[in-house]
């Protein structure tokens, strides 16, 4: 992608919709299948967002084991929670197939939610979505028994409006 086309797809996102084009900074870098993504390219704290690909969301416990948390495609963004709160994520980023991110400074992200506040606002809904989010996981992991785990996952499908396909009779 070229960097016009990614700042038109930037511009068009929900977080940015009100933002002047020539306010969007924005450097890219592309990766490879499994290449590590982070989060700080050259040190420096950026909010990332995908541009082309896919990138797997892992946590990782104090053992080494790797869970799956989500999968980002294009223009979800990470690195987005601690803009303010410069904590590093306890989360790794790994692409699953070739991937271009856009890298927008933490500091520059900032600076224009100042400029634009309704941009503010919808940075407070999606940090209340993630929270609620890995609410939602945390009530996850406290179930003890599949069938319960396997009931929570039905019903919130159900209330998403979303449906999974059994494709054999074992399922």
């Amino acid at each position: 992608m070229t960097k016009d086309q990614i700042c038109d797809m930037i511009c068009n996102m929900p977080m940015f919709s009100s933002c002047a084009r020539s306010d969007i900074k924005f450097t890219k870098a592309a990766y490879k299948r499994g290449d590590d993504v982070t989060d700080r390219p050259g040190g420096v704290p950026c909010v990332g967002i995908v541009a082309a690909g896919e990138i797997g969301v892992y946590s990782v416990s104090e053992a080494g084991r790797s869970s799956n948390v989500s999968v980002l495609t294009p223009t979800d963004m990470f690195g987005i929670c601690n803009v303010f709160a410069r904590r590093r994520m306890p989360t790794t980023l790994k692409c699953i197939s070739k991937c271009t991110v856009a890298y927008m400074l933490k500091d520059d992200f900032a600076a224009l939610m100042l400029v634009y506040p309704d941009m503010a606002l919808r940075y407070a809904e999606l940090c209340n979505e993630k929270i609620q989010f890995l609410a939602g996981k945390l009530e996850f992991l406290n179930i003890s028994s599949v069938r319960r785990k396997l009931c929570l996952y039905l019903i919130r499908a159900a209330e998403d409006g979303s449906h999974s396909v059994c494709v054999s009779s074992k399922e």
